[in-house]
């Protein structure tokens, strides 16, 4: 690499004074508005976003929902993302946790419903959505949703 363009290099990546002080005010902006203290933040346990204690995790792609639930009962797994892989049958990609220690949740998952039925399950278990994904079917909405129960610590609004 010539010295030319080590030095074009360089330059490129300096930040200018200018976009220094505008991040610097940016932080200040931020660090005000966050409470002083730890105790004014209460936020429900939530694995599925926050959580750094390890667990087992498989990932399956392209499988029938057949297939997910043998998984899901075998290793004790749950699923944590969910997406359409084809809607012919249908088969789906998925990401699913041990279902154990911190990673512990009562939680569902259904596909092919309406949004009424989503609404429907989440009234039935008490429970909020982690992922829904939508796709169509014959010209109609349907969803593939994944839920978790909305009680005790780990409750949401």
């Amino acid at each position: 690499m010539s010295w030319l363009t080590q030095r074009r290099r360089r330059a490129r990546n300096r930040v200018s004074p200018r976009s220094a002080a505008s991040i610097l005010a940016v932080v200040i902006l931020l660090t005000a508005l966050v409470p002083s203290s730890a105790s004014a933040v209460t936020l429900a346990q939530d694995p599925e976003r926050n959580s750094t204690a390890l667990t087992g995790w498989a990932w399956y792609t392209g499988v029938s929902a057949t297939t997910l639930n043998n998984a899901i009962s075998a290793g004790g797994l749950r699923i944590i993302d969910i997406e359409i892989h084809s809607t012919t049958g249908p088969t789906f990609s998925a990401t699913l946790v041990k279902n154990s220690g911190t990673y512990a949740r009562g939680w569902w998952w259904y596909y092919g419903v309406t949004a009424a039925q989503v609404s429907g399950y989440l009234t039935a278990n008490s429970a909020r959505i982690i992922d829904l994904e939508p796709y169509d079917v014959a010209g109609q909405t349907r969803f593939a949703v994944v839920m978790v129960s909305n009680t005790g610590s780990a409750a949401k609004s």
